[in-house]
């Protein structure tokens, strides 16, 4: 989805609102009834050429993180130089999940992970120094929000819609990744669905600040108000603007 519904403008940048509806039909007649669960939206994160020393122990290297409302952890880790590498992924100090192939391409993947600390790390295997890359996605966030789910038992071959809505504070030109899972209300992951959103930058976006140069004045006093108008967006537009004076002040 591309967008460039901008609804307010915050410090961190304009704030998009959208939604699209999804449409699937199930072969089995499911009696237990339908779940839908979202997560999102992150970006990924990436490292390149990261040097990688031989010492003992399975963190070479090691990069920490939180989550709140996952719905994934996948991480991807490979070197171009380095015979055999690890890959190790904490919760705290226990570990939940390992890629230890005997090459240099590993990947562990975590769904719907409990909320806490989390610790990703890279070993140096093969006892040989070089350099790895890294692929990191942590989808997670409440931005997603799913409406309109049909209750009860759902009949096999028959359409079923349901709408996706987001908000989302985000730099124009940016993508971000968010997921769905569906399934019985038993298997409430049986499917995945993943949701990519590209938010361009608006035609229009103005944004007004007013400011005085007291914070307060005597009668008789003289003050300035300052507004300054801009307009964040890609093509020009005609602007009028109105500010009223307070009761007992006079423009000069």
């Amino acid at each position: 989805l591309t967008t460039s519904n901008v609804i307010t403008l915050s410090p961190l940048g304009p704030q998009f609102r959208d939604s699209w509806t999804q449409t699937f039909t199930t072969a089995y007649t499911l009696t237990e009834g339908l779940s839908v669960l979202a997560y999102g939206l992150s970006q990924p994160q990436t490292w390149r050429d990261v040097p990688l020393s031989a010492a003992s122990g399975p963190c070479d290297w090691s990069y920490s993180f939180t989550v709140s409302n996952g719905g994934l952890i996948e991480a991807t880790a490979w070197s171009n130089n380095i015979g055999d590498i690890d890959l190790y992924l904490y919760r705290g100090a226990t570990l939940i999940a390992a890629s230890t192939t005997p090459a240099a391409w590993e990947r562990v993947r975590v769904k719907r992970p409990a909320d806490g600390t989390y610790r990703v790390c890279v070993d140096n295997w093969s006892g040989t120094p070089g350099t790895f890359n890294l692929d990191l996605r942590v989808i997670q966030g409440t931005d997603l929000v799913v409406s309109g789910v049909p209750t009860g038992t759902i009949n096999a071959n028959a359409p079923i819609t349901f709408t996706v809505t987001f908000t989302k504070t985000a730099t124009p030109g940016t993508t971000w990744e968010g997921l769905l899972y569906l399934g019985p209300a038993l298997a409430p992951a049986a499917l995945e669905v993943p949701v990519f959103v590209h938010f361009s930058a608006p035609p229009v976006i103005l944004d007004v600040d007013k400011s005085a140069s007291a914070e307060w004045v005597r009668e008789g006093e003289v003050f300035t108000y300052t507004i300054i108008l801009r307009n964040l967006g890609t093509s020009p537009e005609y602007v009028y603007v109105a500010d009223p004076l307070p009761a007992r002040v006079e423009f000069v």
